[in-house]
């Protein structure tokens, strides 16, 4: 339950309780809590209680939502009884069960008879301030607010009482105390163990749901077993999964699967650096006689090493091979690596458990361009892939559909694609064309094709193209030597943030985790910060300079504090943020032959991954003292 005090202007703070643990606040109907008076977005902000507390995030309002007099964004931020939260010209408090102890403060009322969510709607909606006022709009300054649940939903209803008044609302009644929707429209008898599966699993994936997708709320183990079993008889059984219990048991097995990769590949990840570390240390080490004739114990001991941890990947992948083919196959090539850095011939287990691996996988061909592909990219819910090119489209593939994959063609553009990104939240998708514009289309539109938002105001071809993390913002770069910056939620036309400066082509772009500044990289060899606040320059923008030949890559930690750029200079950069100002002393990573074209960071910003035209790869531990002598070179690769 959340707990809100609500005062509008001067007037009279009113208590209300949202029996669940998120409580959305505007003036919509289908808020919890309804706030109709002008200022008030349709969606303003939501209030979310977490196992840490509270957690609050605004919703792309007009208004904006303040907390102690700062406007806050989407991310959601930590929120507790002590802070002011402003909407519009209503002051909002978080009540918690100590505060509404105290004598004079609102308390629970005493646990009444168990009454389902849908009744208990309506009997608010009956009795609510909306219903018994609703003909004073807006509400006269000093008055009660005019507060209102919205329909029926899945939790009892939104109460509003004056100061010292019992809330009328008894204790959470869970979703299936009363059969409703799917499980009390059956038309045939229902099978008494089926029912009570279905229950089960639905007030899961609805805790799972309202939660915003927390994975804690995932299946594993034996539980997950149990819903995969259960989605699998489903077929004539009524009543049927709902969507979001088929999505919740989707992502339970997406989550179980990246916890089995994530864990092979972050035991690999630290064997290869204290291999790395290992193969430093005796480099360094000084030489002596009985040195020189323990080499090959060593050597002996390395390579044994080695060969127990392309066994471990290639048992792991067998133990997943049946259930998780693809998970099972990125195991043993990890397996197989290891064993050929021990030397071991043809047919080890790693290269045994990749083919079976193999074998199970039924690939997914992806048909429809007329010419090469320039640009791929995948959302973060792993439902959408878009890919585009040089015949001049974007094709968007739903990868969770079943069956031979269709794309549908997002045109417009009148020349190549070079770039995509899609945002965090997975709704927008931007392209970056050599028609000197980009474009943003929504995926959560029935047609993006009819929603679609022309960026224009590059005089040459626009070549890159990024998301801020709270997927508000994009930022493309041109070959006119400029970035710019859009809002990716504004309604009407707006115009851009320009950031000029360079001397040349703009190679990428990146934004800060907050926003707060924009990064950008050129032909010319520099890095540039540029401050901003609200999406608009801040100052002047700090140019770091010192690769000798142009820049063609960049990353960022996701904390914002370190970039890592890569050039034709065969060089990589670390530059850090030290008192939020970037400093002009780089730390050169120097290893490659060729110029580093690509570079990624982990999502924890301890390990880089560069790409070079040398066919290698080098893994650099940021976290370490000296990063520059942290590499573990991953050859193999030949040509382009």
């Amino acid at each position: 339950m959340i707990r809100l005090s609500i005062r509008q202007d001067q007037g009279e703070p009113r208590t209300i309780s949202v029996d669940a643990d998120t409580a959305s606040i505007g003036r919509h109907d289908d808020n919890e809590v309804r706030l109709a008076t002008k200022g008030v977005s349709g969606s303003h902000c939501r209030i979310r209680r977490t196992r840490h507390g509270y957690v609050i995030a605004d919703l792309n309002s007009t208004n904006g939502t303040y907390v102690n007099r700062k406007r806050i964004g989407v991310v959601a931020q930590a929120v507790g009884p002590h802070d002011e939260i402003v909407v519009a010209n209503y002051t909002v408090h978080i009540v918690v069960e100590a505060e509404a102890a105290r004598p004079g403060a609102v308390g629970p009322a005493p646990p009444g008879p168990a009454q389902h969510p849908a009744h208990a709607a309506q009997h608010a909606a009956q009795t609510s301030p909306r219903n018994v006022g609703a003909a004073r709009s807006p509400v006269p300054s000093g008055s009660a607010p005019h507060i209102a649940p919205g329909p029926a939903r899945r939790l009892a209803p939104v109460a509003a009482t004056p100061p010292g008044e019992a809330v009328p609302a008894g204790p959470r009644v869970p979703h299936h105390a009363a059969p409703s929707g799917p499980l009390a429209q059956a038309a045939s008898p229902v099978d008494p163990e089926w029912a009570q599966a279905w229950a089960r699993f639905d007030q899961l994936a609805y805790d799972w749901d309202v939660s915003d997708g927390d994975p804690a709320r995932l299946l594993r183990g034996g539980e997950l077993k149990d819903a995969r079993g259960w989605l699998a008889r489903s077929a004539s059984r009524e009543p049927g999964p709902t969507t979001v219990q088929r999505n919740f048991i989707h992502h339970s097995i997406q989550h179980a699967r990246r916890r089995v990769l994530a864990g092979a590949l972050g035991a690999f990840a630290v064997f290869a650096a204290l291999f790395g570390g290992i193969v430093t240390a005796r480099a360094l080490a000084p030489r002596n006689a009985d040195a020189e004739a323990s080499d090959d114990e060593i050597a002996k001991a390395e390579r044994k090493a080695l060969r127990a941890n392309s066994n471990r990947l290639a048992a792991q992948a067998g133990s997943v091979e049946r259930d998780q083919p693809q998970t099972a196959a990125l195991l043993a090539m990890e397996g197989l690596k290891l064993a050929k850095m021990a030397g071991e011939p043809r047919g080890s287990k790693a290269e045994v458990a990749l083919r079976h691996a193999l074998g199970k996988i039924r690939g997914r061909p992806l048909v429809g361009h007329q010419d090469e592909v320039q640009a791929a990219v995948t959302s973060t819910d792993g439902r959408w892939l878009a890919t585009a090119g040089n015949d001049k489209s974007v094709r968007l593939w739903d990868l969770q559909r079943a069956g031979t994959p269709n794309a549908r063609v997002l045109a417009g553009h009148g020349d190549w694609v070079h770039a995509l990104a899609i945002s965090s939240d997975s709704r927008w998708l931007a392209s970056a064309s050599q028609d000197l514009t980009a474009r943003l289309w929504d995926l959560s539109a029935p047609d993006p094709n009819a929603t679609a938002r022309l960026l224009q105001g590059h005089k040459a071809s626009v070549c890159c193209v990024a998301f801020s993390a709270d997927s508000r913002w994009v930022i493309t770069g041109s070959a006119d030597g400029r970035a710019r910056v859009w809002n990716a939620s504004a309604t009407e036309r707006v115009v851009p943030a320009i950031l000029s400066g360079h001397d040349g082509r703009i190679t990428a772009v990146a934004l800060a985790p907050d926003a707060s500044a924009a990064f950008t990289t050129g032909i010319d060899g520099s890095l540039r910060v540029w401050p901003l606040v609200a999406g608009k320059r801040a100052g002047r923008a700090s140019t770091l300079t010192g690769h000798e030949n142009a820049v063609l890559s960049m990353a960022v930690t996701p904390d914002g504090k370190t970039i890592v750029t890569g050039s034709t200079d065969g060089t990589a950069r670390l530059w850090r943020s030290r008192g939020g100002r970037f400093s002009g002393d780089a730390t050169v990573l120097a290893g490659h032959g060729g110029a580093v074209t690509v570079i990624t960071i982990d999502q924890q910003g301890h390990w880089a991954v560069t790409a070079s035209d040398d066919d290698t790869l080098r893994v650099w531990d940021l976290s370490a003292r000296e990063p520059e002598s942290s590499a573990v070179v991953l050859p193999g690769h030949s040509g382009d």
